[in-house]
């Protein structure tokens, strides 16, 4: 089940937001939502997320974040550039990410604001999708596409490489071993007030789950 190859955060109250067309600079695997994705704003309850996905608006709190960054290495090697790295909340408080850059550095955000919130979080590392070929046309929609809250040729059928990608991640060498993407069985926790600003993790390729 993809739950079981991407983090995923359910959001139990409804709340308004807008949702835009990711584009080739987005995390490519948060592409995934229940709802109706040709509907460009509207009122959701329990609507399920990968946490890197939509552009969001919602209710809360905008104070209170701190800046969080870090380094991932696979094999002793910076992480593939598109590496995902999810901060899941084990609290009452919003989930972050950070998208892994060419050197294996990360700058995480919590939708749309920089940094993350205090608490404590899970880890997960979702493998870079930048081999799964993009549509021609590229991701981003045309002005025509927006106003009508089309997608852009060829975007669903992407959707459906990514998820069958992440379901079935290439193995081996600079790869992140698939227990890695799912809070229920990703060893690494954080929590910024007792941990640092600064986040680094080393992961190998024949790592084990429960390890």
């Amino acid at each position: 089940m993809l739950a079981d190859s991407v983090c995923l955060i359910e959001l139990g109250r409804c709340g308004r937001f807008s949702a835009s067309w990711p584009d080739s600079r987005q995390s490519a695997a948060s592409l995934l939502w229940n709802g109706n994705t040709q509907r460009r704003g509207g009122r959701f309850c329990a609507v399920l997320l990968a946490v890197a996905g939509l552009s969001l608006t919602t209710a809360g709190c905008d104070s209170g974040y701190q800046n969080l960054s870090g380094t991932v290495t696979v094999d002793g090697q910076p992480a593939a550039a598109g590496v995902t790295v999810q901060f899941v909340p084990e609290g009452n408080t919003r989930p972050a990410e950070g998208i892994v850059d060419s050197t294996g550095r990360f700058v995480a955000t919590s939708v749309g604001k920089a940094g993350v919130m205090p608490g404590a979080y899970k880890i997960c590392l979702i493998n870079s999708t930048e081999s799964v070929p993009k549509p021609a046309g590229g991701l981003e929609a045309t002005e025509e596409q927006e106003a009508a809250g089309i997608a852009p040729k060829g975007w669903f059928e992407y959707q459906a490489a990514v998820k069958r990608f992440l379901a079935r991640p290439p193995t081996g060498k600079g790869w992140n071993p698939k227990f890695y993407s799912s809070p229920a069985t990703s060893p690494p926790r954080w929590n910024p007030e007792t941990d640092g600003f600064e986040v680094t993790l080393e992961v190998t390729s024949d790592d084990k789950p429960g390890l």
